[in-house]
């Protein structure tokens, strides 16, 4: 059985950001919800919610702008990050998968 806790982080710029983490046998695996966010809020609470995690944790960031689709994984590569793949979900929504590296 999955196990899952939340952390709540709370930022002037960026508002209430909720993200779910399930422990892992290796990793944690997070997961942030940034459905219904547009640029660059999407690229901003994805980014904060890696910055929590430890080296070698997953986020998987779920999402349904298709903007944020094309430049999240490209964002996360650029900031040093290993992208892992992108899912769908469905036609109007996906899961993009990023393990922290430093």
């Amino acid at each position: 059985m999955e196990k899952y806790r939340y952390l709540y982080g709370v930022s002037k710029e960026v508002g209430f950001t909720k993200v779910r983490i399930m422990e892992g046998k290796d990793n944690n695996i997070y997961v942030v919800d940034i459905r219904g966010l547009v640029c660059p809020y999407t690229l901003i609470k994805a980014k904060l919610a890696l910055e929590e995690l430890k080296i070698g944790d997953i986020l998987e960031i779920h999402l349904d702008n298709i903007a944020a689709l094309r430049n999240l994984p490209t964002a996360f590569i650029y900031y040093g990050q290993e992208y892992l793949g992108t899912e769908a979900i469905s036609d109007s929504e996906w899961i993009i998968k990023i393990r922290k590296k430093e």
